[in-house]
Protein backbone atom coordinates (compact mmCIF):
# COMPACT_ATOMS: atom_id res chain seq x y z
CA UNK A 1 0.00 0.00 0.00
CA UNK A 2 2.68 2.47 1.03
CA UNK A 3 4.81 1.45 -2.19
CA UNK A 4 1.52 2.37 -4.29
CA UNK A 5 0.95 5.24 -2.54
CA UNK A 6 4.62 6.62 -3.08
CA UNK A 7 4.08 5.55 -6.63
CA UNK A 8 1.04 8.17 -7.08
CA UNK A 9 2.54 11.04 -5.43
CA UNK A 10 5.76 10.89 -7.79
CA UNK A 11 3.61 10.51 -10.99
CA UNK A 12 1.21 13.31 -10.07
CA UNK A 13 4.17 15.39 -9.45
CA UNK A 14 5.36 13.93 -13.21
CA UNK A 15 2.38 15.02 -14.84
CA UNK A 16 2.09 18.27 -13.15
CA UNK A 17 5.23 19.37 -14.96
CA UNK A 18 3.46 18.74 -17.80
CA UNK A 19 1.30 21.36 -17.46
CA UNK A 20 1.05 24.30 -20.14
CA UNK A 21 -1.28 26.92 -19.97
CA UNK A 22 -4.03 27.19 -22.42
CA UNK A 23 -2.82 23.76 -23.48
CA UNK A 24 -2.33 20.88 -21.70
CA UNK A 25 -2.96 22.67 -17.83
CA UNK A 26 -6.88 21.22 -17.24
CA UNK A 27 -5.94 17.55 -18.25
CA UNK A 28 -2.49 17.45 -16.83
CA UNK A 29 -4.57 18.77 -13.07
CA UNK A 30 -7.54 16.39 -13.62
CA UNK A 31 -4.67 13.50 -14.22
CA UNK A 32 -3.00 14.47 -11.10
CA UNK A 33 -5.87 14.70 -9.08
CA UNK A 34 -6.58 11.07 -10.07
CA UNK A 35 -3.74 10.15 -9.00
CA UNK A 36 -4.22 11.44 -5.51
CA UNK A 37 -7.20 9.54 -4.93
CA UNK A 38 -5.27 6.62 -5.66
CA UNK A 39 -2.66 7.69 -3.57
CA UNK A 40 -5.44 8.46 -0.74
CA UNK A 41 -7.28 4.92 -1.15
CA UNK A 42 -3.69 2.89 -0.58
CA UNK A 43 -2.44 5.03 2.02
CA UNK A 44 -5.50 5.17 4.61
CA UNK A 45 -5.46 1.36 3.42
CA UNK A 46 -2.40 0.67 4.44
CA UNK A 47 -2.50 2.14 7.68
CA UNK A 48 -6.11 0.72 9.02
CA UNK A 49 -4.74 -2.78 7.54
CA UNK A 50 -1.55 -2.13 9.79
CA UNK A 51 -3.27 -0.42 12.90
CA UNK A 52 -7.22 -1.48 13.43
CA UNK A 53 -6.45 -5.61 13.79
CA UNK A 54 -9.89 -6.51 15.80
CA UNK A 55 -13.59 -6.03 15.81
CA UNK A 56 -13.08 -3.73 18.25
CA UNK A 57 -10.56 -1.28 16.94
CA UNK A 58 -12.97 -1.09 13.60
CA UNK A 59 -15.19 0.18 16.04
CA UNK A 60 -13.75 3.42 16.33
CA UNK A 61 -14.41 6.75 14.72
CA UNK A 62 -10.93 6.92 13.54
CA UNK A 63 -11.24 3.85 11.98
CA UNK A 64 -14.90 4.95 10.10
CA UNK A 65 -12.87 8.22 8.86
CA UNK A 66 -9.43 6.19 7.81
CA UNK A 67 -11.91 4.00 5.82
CA UNK A 68 -13.96 6.36 4.43
CA UNK A 69 -11.13 8.10 3.03
CA UNK A 70 -9.54 4.93 1.96
CA UNK A 71 -13.09 3.52 0.11
CA UNK A 72 -14.67 6.90 -0.44
CA UNK A 73 -11.38 7.49 -2.74
CA UNK A 74 -12.92 5.41 -5.26
CA UNK A 75 -15.88 6.94 -6.04
CA UNK A 76 -14.30 10.39 -6.00
CA UNK A 77 -11.57 8.82 -8.41
CA UNK A 78 -14.85 8.69 -10.79
CA UNK A 79 -15.27 12.11 -10.80
CA UNK A 80 -11.27 12.52 -12.24
CA UNK A 81 -11.21 9.74 -14.58
CA UNK A 82 -14.79 10.63 -16.13
CA UNK A 83 -13.42 14.07 -15.89
CA UNK A 84 -10.29 13.17 -17.83
CA UNK A 85 -11.79 11.62 -21.10
CA UNK A 86 -14.19 14.04 -21.03
CA UNK A 87 -11.01 16.83 -21.20
CA UNK A 88 -9.18 14.61 -24.13
CA UNK A 89 -12.37 14.56 -26.11
CA UNK A 90 -12.98 18.27 -25.80
CA UNK A 91 -9.41 19.20 -26.65
CA UNK A 92 -8.43 16.74 -29.12
CA UNK A 93 -12.30 16.95 -31.28
CA UNK A 94 -11.07 20.97 -31.18
CA UNK A 95 -8.29 19.62 -33.47
CA UNK A 96 -10.54 18.56 -36.05
CA UNK A 97 -7.63 15.68 -37.31
CA UNK A 98 -9.59 12.57 -35.32
CA UNK A 99 -11.77 10.48 -37.40
CA UNK A 100 -15.16 10.81 -37.80
CA UNK A 101 -16.69 8.18 -35.23
CA UNK A 102 -14.53 10.24 -32.34
CA UNK A 103 -15.84 13.32 -33.62
CA UNK A 104 -19.19 11.95 -32.85
CA UNK A 105 -18.50 10.96 -29.46
CA UNK A 106 -20.50 13.30 -26.84
CA UNK A 107 -18.48 15.35 -24.22
CA UNK A 108 -20.49 14.18 -21.07
CA UNK A 109 -20.16 17.55 -18.95
CA UNK A 110 -18.22 17.25 -15.93
CA UNK A 111 -20.88 18.18 -14.05
CA UNK A 112 -21.84 14.51 -14.38
CA UNK A 113 -18.97 12.88 -12.86
CA UNK A 114 -19.31 15.24 -9.74
CA UNK A 115 -22.66 14.41 -9.42
CA UNK A 116 -21.96 11.27 -10.08
CA UNK A 117 -18.44 10.47 -7.69
CA UNK A 118 -20.11 12.85 -4.58
CA UNK A 119 -23.13 10.19 -4.20
CA UNK A 120 -21.24 7.42 -4.46
CA UNK A 121 -18.54 8.71 -1.44
CA UNK A 122 -21.57 10.18 0.23
CA UNK A 123 -23.22 6.96 0.16
CA UNK A 124 -19.74 5.08 1.65
CA UNK A 125 -19.38 7.96 4.46
CA UNK A 126 -22.90 7.38 5.94
CA UNK A 127 -22.24 4.02 5.94
CA UNK A 128 -23.70 2.38 3.05
CA UNK A 129 -20.92 -0.16 3.31
CA UNK A 130 -19.93 -2.46 5.91
CA UNK A 131 -16.61 -0.65 7.25
CA UNK A 132 -16.19 -3.81 8.99
CA UNK A 133 -14.51 -6.28 5.38
CA UNK A 134 -11.67 -4.37 3.80
CA UNK A 135 -11.84 -6.34 0.24
CA UNK A 136 -15.45 -6.66 0.04
CA UNK A 137 -15.89 -3.01 0.54
CA UNK A 138 -13.27 -2.35 -1.59
CA UNK A 139 -14.64 -4.41 -4.31
CA UNK A 140 -18.48 -3.14 -3.81
CA UNK A 141 -16.80 0.51 -4.40
CA UNK A 142 -15.20 -0.56 -7.48
CA UNK A 143 -17.93 -1.57 -9.58
CA UNK A 144 -19.27 2.11 -9.54
CA UNK A 145 -15.84 2.38 -11.38
CA UNK A 146 -17.81 0.91 -14.65
CA UNK A 147 -19.18 3.99 -15.98
CA UNK A 148 -16.23 6.47 -16.42
CA UNK A 149 -13.72 3.52 -17.52
CA UNK A 150 -16.41 2.37 -19.95
CA UNK A 151 -16.68 5.91 -21.11
CA UNK A 152 -12.89 6.39 -21.11
CA UNK A 153 -12.17 3.12 -22.99
CA UNK A 154 -14.90 4.30 -26.04
CA UNK A 155 -12.31 7.34 -26.19
CA UNK A 156 -9.36 5.27 -26.63
CA UNK A 157 -10.87 3.01 -28.94
CA UNK A 158 -12.14 5.45 -31.58
CA UNK A 159 -9.05 7.78 -30.71
CA UNK A 160 -7.56 7.78 -34.49
CA UNK A 161 -5.55 11.10 -34.14
CA UNK A 162 -2.42 11.26 -36.06
CA UNK A 163 -0.36 12.32 -33.38
CA UNK A 164 -1.04 9.40 -30.41
CA UNK A 165 0.07 5.74 -31.16
CA UNK A 166 -1.88 3.30 -31.76
CA UNK A 167 0.13 0.97 -28.96
CA UNK A 168 -0.57 4.01 -26.17
CA UNK A 169 -4.11 2.98 -26.44
CA UNK A 170 -3.65 -0.37 -26.58
CA UNK A 171 -1.96 -0.10 -22.96
CA UNK A 172 -4.46 2.05 -21.52
CA UNK A 173 -7.15 -0.32 -22.93
CA UNK A 174 -5.10 -3.06 -20.60
CA UNK A 175 -4.64 -1.29 -17.83
CA UNK A 176 -8.46 0.00 -17.76
CA UNK A 177 -9.87 -3.94 -18.21
CA UNK A 178 -7.03 -5.79 -16.42
CA UNK A 179 -8.40 -5.21 -12.69
CA UNK A 180 -11.59 -6.68 -13.99
CA UNK A 181 -10.67 -10.21 -13.22
CA UNK A 182 -9.46 -9.56 -9.05
CA UNK A 183 -13.58 -9.73 -8.45
CA UNK A 184 -14.09 -12.82 -9.17
CA UNK A 185 -10.53 -13.69 -8.04
CA UNK A 186 -10.01 -12.48 -4.91
CA UNK A 187 -12.91 -15.34 -3.65
CA UNK A 188 -11.66 -17.80 -5.65
CA UNK A 189 -8.04 -17.61 -4.01
CA UNK A 190 -9.65 -17.30 -0.47
CA UNK A 191 -11.89 -20.68 -0.78
CA UNK A 192 -9.64 -23.28 -3.09
CA UNK A 193 -5.85 -22.17 -1.85
CA UNK A 194 -4.25 -22.56 0.92
CA UNK A 195 -2.98 -18.84 0.30
CA UNK A 196 -2.30 -16.74 3.48
CA UNK A 197 -4.45 -13.90 3.49
CA UNK A 198 -1.02 -11.87 2.81
CA UNK A 199 -0.14 -13.35 -0.10
CA UNK A 200 -3.26 -13.18 -1.45
CA UNK A 201 -3.11 -9.38 -0.72
CA UNK A 202 0.32 -8.92 -2.38
CA UNK A 203 -0.69 -10.56 -5.38
CA UNK A 204 -3.84 -8.73 -5.98
CA UNK A 205 -1.98 -5.36 -5.05
CA UNK A 206 0.42 -6.03 -7.71
CA UNK A 207 -1.69 -6.75 -10.04
CA UNK A 208 -3.88 -3.83 -9.45
CA UNK A 209 -0.32 -1.39 -9.40
CA UNK A 210 0.27 -3.11 -13.08
CA UNK A 211 -3.38 -2.08 -13.86
CA UNK A 212 -3.12 1.76 -12.52
CA UNK A 213 0.98 1.92 -13.96
CA UNK A 214 -0.68 1.34 -17.64
CA UNK A 215 -3.55 3.64 -17.42
CA UNK A 216 -0.86 6.44 -15.74
CA UNK A 217 1.24 5.49 -18.75
CA UNK A 218 -1.31 6.25 -21.41
CA UNK A 219 -2.44 8.93 -20.05
CA UNK A 220 0.81 10.58 -19.81
CA UNK A 221 1.91 10.17 -23.31
CA UNK A 222 -1.78 11.37 -24.06
CA UNK A 223 -0.81 14.65 -21.93
CA UNK A 224 2.70 14.99 -24.22
CA UNK A 225 1.05 14.08 -27.17
CA UNK A 226 -0.76 17.01 -26.46
CA UNK A 227 2.19 19.27 -26.13
CA UNK A 228 2.77 18.70 -29.84
CA UNK A 229 1.85 21.32 -32.40
CA UNK A 230 -1.23 19.99 -34.46
CA UNK A 231 -0.61 19.59 -38.14
CA UNK A 232 -3.05 18.64 -41.07
CA UNK A 233 -3.92 15.11 -41.38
Amino acid sequence: DYVMAVGMVAYSTSVLLLSQRGNTDRLCIRVAVLASMCMMSVAAGGICHQTYTTVESRNSLSFRILWSLCVGAIPLGNIWMGCCASEILRKLQSERLCSSAFEKLPIIPESFWYIYGLCGFSFTALGGISHQRPACDLFVAAVTQAPPSYYMMAVLIFLDHPKISYNVRIWGLVGLNCHIPLLPLYPMLVQYTDWSLGAINTLLHTWLAVSWALQAYCLYRIIQSMMIQPTQK
